[in-house]
């Protein structure tokens, strides 16, 4: 069997971040450039917003979500690394959803 060695893994997590990832995939999409769960249509960072929203540990976040743990811990590792990224995309979220959020009448 060929084995296949990385001679610079540094460089392709850099240009693959889902390479370092069992859980964590790329998907197609027309803005966002965060890793998703893989098999789900939820982003690493959506998964930890609610665990941190319901104060949920890893294990109870799994077993809500019918999910193995390995797949919380490798959403909050992903977090952890992509800050920026993270708060671009709800940046960017917010400025698209904004538009069609309600917004009373100016009062006379």
């Amino acid at each position: 069997l060929p084995i296949s060695l990385d001679a610079f893994p540094e460089l392709t997590r850099a240009l693959r971040p889902d390479s370092a990832y069992d859980f964590l995939v790329r998907v197609a999409h027309p803005w966002r450039r965060q890793l998703f769960v893989k098999g789900r249509r939820q982003t690493a960072a959506q998964l930890v917003a609610d665990m941190r929203a319901n104060d949920w540990d890893i294990d109870r976040t799994a077993a809500e979500f019918d999910l193995d743990r390995r797949v919380v811990v490798e959403a909050l590792h992903y977090c952890e690394r992509n800050q920026s990224l993270i708060a671009a995309e709800i940046a960017e979220e917010r400025r698209r959803v904004e538009p069609y959020l309600y917004r009373a009448p100016a009062a006379r």
